[in-house]
């Protein structure tokens, strides 16, 4: 039997004089003063299980037991029949240390039974971060897992996990982890097809949810440009279209649409235009307006930092229009 601080005491009496606190059915009468008070529990107890506590009093004696875990309280109430009896208190779901104080009359015992978590874990979910990587087969996520039973418990440490990543090539890898301080965690790197990779972990052979990880292409590779229109007159007005060629990585994949691409124009004048187009299919394509005077026109794209070479546009007087006579 344990002697309870006064603090301790003082903290049960306004606990229970709430009746928020209180579960079960309305207190007994105090009766009178046993003359001992003892109970006992199992030295441990797995989260979510069944809890009994073995009184031993007189009989007759009314005894109130409270029960306190990191979260809260609860309190039960029995009158002993016989010189002993058995309570059946609330079933603890926060794994760690639960306190348990009975008192009966002026007598008081407490004692303490240590809460597992459950055995069996639930599917772990992955946490992804970051989100996308490059594909250039060096580019690496980091994927955390917490594993832990029906109540949130986290797993014990040192329980293994598995992380398995499926490539956008539909290639696999796995990369085992174990738990450290609820946290069980592993580097992903990035294969070399871009794409939507499936990450999912799995903890005691159940796989939990999956998760997606986008793998992006990198910097294109050196490409070059090319005009769509034929017919180049300098006449200030018109319109000329100027292309890239398919912009690829170094490992074939082809940029995504809605990169931004700055192309650069320097016309017969020394003037330079400035422009920013985005890609759509793979191609970037801008306007250029045609200058005023013929000569040269001499046109650059720029794509995450790669630069084409140089285009040279010529463009020719306009035709004369007819006169009358």
């Amino acid at each position: 039997m344990r002697l309870l601080p006064a603090t301790f005491v003082a903290l049960i009496a306004a606990l229970t004089a709430v009746g928020a606190w209180v579960v079960g059915s309305a207190p007994v009468g105090a009766g009178r003063d046993p003359a001992r008070l003892e109970i006992s529990v199992p030295a441990t107890i797995t989260a979510g299980d069944e809890l009994t506590v073995d009184i031993d009093a007189e009989p007759g004696s009314a005894v109130t037991v409270h029960f306190f875990d990191g979260y809260g309280a609860s309190t039960r109430h029995v009158t002993l029949q016989q010189a002993s009896g058995r309570l059946a208190g609330p079933s603890p779901r926060f794994a760690g240390q639960l306190d348990i104080v009975a008192i009966a009359g002026s007598r008081q015992a407490a004692t303490t039974i240590s809460v597992l978590p459950r055995e069996r874990l639930d599917p772990p979910v992955p946490l992804i971060g970051a989100r996308s990587i490059v594909a250039d087969g060096a580019d690496r996520s980091m994927v955390a897992v917490i594993p832990s039973d029906r109540y949130g418990n986290p797993a014990p440490a040192g329980t293994p996990v598995q992380v398995t990543v499926q490539h956008p090539d539909g290639s696999l890898a796995t990369f085992p982890a174990n738990v450290d301080r609820t946290v069980a965690w592993t580097w992903i790197p990035s294969s070399t097809t871009s794409g939507t990779a499936t990450v999912t972990a799995s903890t005691q052979g159940r796989p939990g949810p999956a998760r997606t990880l986008v793998e992006i292409p990198g910097n294109p590779e050196p490409f070059a440009l090319e005009s769509e229109t034929e017919l180049r007159p300098a006449d200030g007005a018109s319109l000329v279209t100027v292309a890239s060629e398919p912009l690829i990585d170094r490992h074939g994949n082809r940029l995504v649409d809605g990169i931004a691409v700055v192309v650069r124009a320097r016309y017969p004048s020394g003037f330079e235009s400035r422009q920013t187009v985005t890609v759509t299919g793979g191609i970037a394509r801008a306007l250029l307006s045609a200058p005023d005077e013929p000569g040269v026109v001499r046109v650059w794209m720029t794509v995450h930092g790669t630069t084409s070479a140089p285009l040279d546009l010529a463009f020719s007087p306009p035709l004369a229009t007819g006169g009358g006579q």
